[in-house]
């Protein structure tokens, strides 16, 4: 504050300043004031739909149909209704294990794609029926030729036709016929469900 000749000049501007800190203290409590008034609000808005949430809902036939409780799903290890990936059975099983210990499966639907081939088919296990791959399947080996030159598919559903190797050899035309009740055998080792 600066010392000036006129006393009244001084009390106007101390008189300014006070008005103006008083405006400035009033305008925050309100608006303290209006916060906790809403959120006061807010408080009983969630009381209320935290206590409706608590009354018993009729579910919806589409709730039915999607939840899981409902879903009994069969583990494609051991069988029980359990999730596969929940299954002690299989997290003791070893990566080392023979082939003979695999678990086979019959091909009993194949799922062609867009373009037309196929890359999913329907197994049949002692579990249960699932969807896989046809890259995770493994042919049950047989005393039949296979052309390795040919693609993963074309190997474990051949068609009826003699492929020729590159060299000029010939494999075996002793095929399985495309008649759809014949069910071909293979391994399945995928650990995953559809």
């Amino acid at each position: 504050m600066c010392l000036t000749s006129n006393p009244n000049e001084e009390n106007n501007k101390l008189d300014a300043l006070m008005k103006f800190l008083r405006q400035e203290i009033e305008s925050e409590e309100k608006v303290l004031l209006a916060r906790s008034g809403f959120n006061l609000e807010l408080d009983n808005i969630n009381k209320c739909t935290s206590a409706s949430s608590k009354r018993e809902r009729t579910p919806t036939a589409a709730e039915l149909y999607n939840s899981s409780e409902n879903k009994k799903e069969s583990c494609i290890f051991c069988g029980k209704l359990h999730f596969s990936n929940h299954c002690r059975y299989a997290h003791n099983l070893s990566d080392n294990t023979k082939r003979i210990e695999w678990p086979l499966a019959k091909v009993i639907e194949l799922y062609p794609s867009k373009d037309g081939s196929i890359r999913l088919v329907k197994v049949k296990m002692k579990s249960g029926e699932f969807l896989r791959l046809v890259l995770r399947l493994i042919p049950l080996e047989v005393t039949q030729k296979v052309d390795l030159g040919k693609p993963l598919v074309d190997r474990i559903f051949p068609t009826n036709e003699p492929t020729v190797q590159p060299t000029g050899r010939e494999c075996s035309s002793e095929t399985i016929p495309d008649d759809p009740d014949v069910q071909r055998t293979v391994n399945d080792f995928s650990s995953e469900t559809s």
